[in-house]
């Protein structure tokens, strides 16, 4: 089952025109937006900045972007170090952790009048039309984005998909044979699969919530409960290892 994945600007944080990869495009607006922090486009200067001195570009004091992301936490620092290099003296802060504990992190948040966070990365895209109802997003739409297909991007450039994932059925190869191992969803719930199948949990992971609701779709809710019967192990994210 597939799931997309998206980024957008905190508006509560505080523009760009870089033409690299498309995180770092979000990451670059943001860089260029501390550079006249408290400018148009950033709604709290005081409350936003707490932590995160801004300066002229001439670096004479470190700057800091703060990426709350839910990718893989080894691919968001590769990018974070990209950036970095490419604009010395802006250094980035991954927060990686679960969509959906990014979605609880930045409601809990906002409700104690914090806002840390720069850039928010989602793999539940559904968070995304809540966080626009909500008016957290900036809009910005940069030369490259306007080329993409419009069902990958926001029509009012508040958010854009960044990268789309793959959700299949994997099996240690160590332990099974290519020609015993499950051909389709329904197989897993052969009772040879019984207390040997790992599966993440929603509430943590928004690829799961996506792969969820889809898998839901297609064949019915009760595909789920029978999968409870066959005793799985529930961790937090699908990349974490089977222990």
């Amino acid at each position: 089952m597939p799931a997309g994945g998206g980024i957008a600007r905190n508006a509560d944080r505080g523009q760009g025109g870089c033409h690299d990869n498309r995180i770092d495009h979000a990451l670059c607006r943001v860089g260029r937006r501390i550079d006249r922090f408290g400018g148009p486009g950033v709604r709290r200067a005081a409350g936003a900045g707490a932590g995160h001195p801004a300066t002229d570009r001439g670096g004479h004091k470190e700057r800091k972007i703060v990426w709350y992301a839910a990718i893989d936490v080894k691919v968001a620092q590769d990018l974070a170090k990209i950036f970095e290099k490419k604009y010395p003296g802006i250094a980035v802060q991954v927060e990686r952790t679960g969509s959906e504990r990014v979605f609880q992190r930045v409601s809990q948040e906002r409700a104690s009048n914090i806002y840390a966070a720069d850039v928010l990365d989602s793999t539940d895209q559904a968070l995304f039309l809540t966080w626009k109802r909500q008016g957290i997003l900036e809009p910005y739409v940069p030369a490259e984005l306007a080329k993409w297909p419009a069902s990958e991007r926001d029509p009012d450039g508040l958010y854009a998909g960044v990268r789309f994932t793959l959700m299949p059925i994997a099996y240690n190869t160590n332990l099974v044979k290519p020609e015993d191992a499950p051909k389709s969803f329904a197989d897993p719930l052969d009772p040879k699969w019984s207390g040997k199948i790992v599966k993440a949990h929603p509430s943590y992971s928004g690829g799961i919530v996506t792969s969820t609701f889809q898998t839901a779709n297609a064949i019915g809710w009760g595909y789920f409960v029978k999968l409870v019967k066959q005793k799985e192990l529930q961790v937090r994210a699908p990349v974490e290892p089977a222990i």
